[in-house]
C-alpha cells in the first residue's frame, strides 16, 4: 500500500471514529435532558406540591376507571392501563409536558414508565408504591 492510500485509509478511519464519538455524545446529552424515573413518595409529593398550578405538569393515574372513581389523587387524569389502546392513548399525549404517574402499588405505572421512555417522553416521575404509599403517608 502506497503512502497516498495509507493517508486515505487513515482519514476514513478518523472520520468514522469522529462520527461515532459525535453521536455517542449527542445521545448521552439527550439522556441527561430527559428525566424518566421512579421516585420515592417524598420526592414525588414534593414535585406534586410544588407544581399543583403548573399547567406543564400532568398527573396521570393508570388504574382502571373503577379504581380511579373510588379513590384518586387530586387533579389527576385517568388512562386505563388495561385498555387495548393504552399505548396509542399515551402516544397522543404531549411528550414535552411533565408527567407524575401512579397506579395502585407501582407495578402498572412502572410498566407505563417503560412505555413512555419508548415513546420518547421527556419528563416522567413514577410514584414508587403507588396510591397505596400515598394514602399511607396522608
Amino acid at each position: 500500500m502506497n503512502l497516498k492510500n495509507r493517508i486515505i485509509v487513515s482519514l476514513g478511519i478518523a472520520f468514522f471514529l469522529t462520527v461515532i464519538i459525535f453521536f455517542s455524545f449527542q445521545s448521552s446529552e439527550e439522556e441527561k435532558m430527559n428525566e424518566l424515573k421512579t421516585v420515592s413518595l417524598s420526592e414525588w409529593k414534593t414535585i406534586y406540591e410544588n407544581n399543583k398550578d403548573n399547567q406543564e405538569y400532568i398527573i396521570l393515574d393508570v388504574r382502571t376507571p373503577e379504581e380511579y372513581n373510588t379513590d384518586k389523587i387530586e387533579d389527576s387524569i385517568n388512562i386505563n392501563f388495561y385498555d387495548p389502546n393504552f399505548k396509542e392513548q399515551l402516544n397522543q399525549l404531549d411528550k414535552n409536558k411533565k408527567y407524575l404517574i401512579y397506579c395502585r402499588s407501582g407495578s402498572r405505572s412502572s410498566k407505563t414508565l417503560s412505555l413512555m421512555k419508548e415513546l420518547k417522553f421527556v419528563t416522567v416521575y413514577d410514584l414508587d408504591g403507588g396510591i397505596i404509599a400515598w394514602n399511607d403517608a396522608n
